[in-house]
């Protein structure tokens, strides 16, 4: 169940968990529950919510928490000291040219934007912009693409 914790505390919750149930009881085995939510707190409830009751007391289950697992490198770049008198042109000019040399620089490089369109925005300028990024090394992912180019996209990703 993704997003678990969007479902902990409603009705939808409340229709999972009798969903649930009505599964445990029909399924000649245990059916294993999975719950993923990266905003979760405390962890122990809504595991419990997840697994349910049986005679009275919560299932067993197993927490994998992986909250502190990885070492992150989190850097805030701004193309220019001066972001309020630099040209509109400057400021994507050189945003784009440090994109274009992060992107460059590594393997595999996914950059998040807030919108779909500013996610194909990024992709056409720097298309435009640099020779070496076409069709062949680059694409866009997003929801409003079809299963297959998603999947597509995906295993150049994973490809390299």
């Amino acid at each position: 169940v993704d997003e678990i914790h969007s479902l902990a505390e409603n009705k939808r919750g409340t229709h999972l968990s009798v969903s649930l149930e009505r599964l445990e009881d029909l399924a000649t085995s245990s059916p294993t529950r999975i719950g993923c939510s990266a905003t979760v707190e405390p962890l122990d409830t809504v595991a419990e919510f997840l697994v349910g009751r049986e005679d009275g007391e919560p299932r067993d289950y197993e927490l994998v928490d992986t909250r502190f697992v990885r070492d992150f490198d989190v850097r805030l770049e701004c193309p220019t000291d001066d972001l309020i008198r630099t040209p509109r042109s400057e400021v994507q000019s050189r945003f784009y040219d440090r994109l274009h040399d992060l992107v460059a620089s590594h393997t595999n490089t996914l950059v998040f934007t807030n919108t779909r369109s500013g996610a194909e925005r990024v992709l056409h300028n720097l298309r435009e912009e640099f020779d070496d990024i076409d069709e062949s090394n680059s694409g866009c992912h997003h929801g409003s693409l079809s299963k297959e180019r998603r999947q597509e996209i995906e295993s150049k990703l994973k490809a390299g």
